[in-house]
């Protein structure tokens, strides 16, 4: 059974894996490319990640926003990577 909706996962993921791309996270999670953009999108909008150029032009980084990031450290008990 799954308990998180597309958007959980994708939140998590960023939270887990903060420079990770798209192309990656797709990979990682088993959606998509087009459907982390499209949830990727939609989270922005709601304030929970931003975007943030990386050293490529063509690649933008995701990171969440620091009181997005507090409340997913309290629910995944501190554990991040990257």
């Amino acid at each position: 059974m799954k308990l998180l909706t597309g958007y959980g996962v994708v939140l998590g993921y960023f939270y887990a894996h903060p420079t990770a791309t798209g192309r990656q996270a797709a990979k990682d999670t088993g959606m998509t490319e087009r459907m982390i953009l499209r949830l990727r999108i939609d989270l922005e909008r709601a304030g929970l990640l931003e975007r943030v150029p990386g050293n490529d032009r063509r690649q933008k980084y995701t990171r969440l926003d620091a009181a997005t990031a507090q409340r997913c450290a309290a629910l995944a008990g501190g554990r991040r990577r990257g």
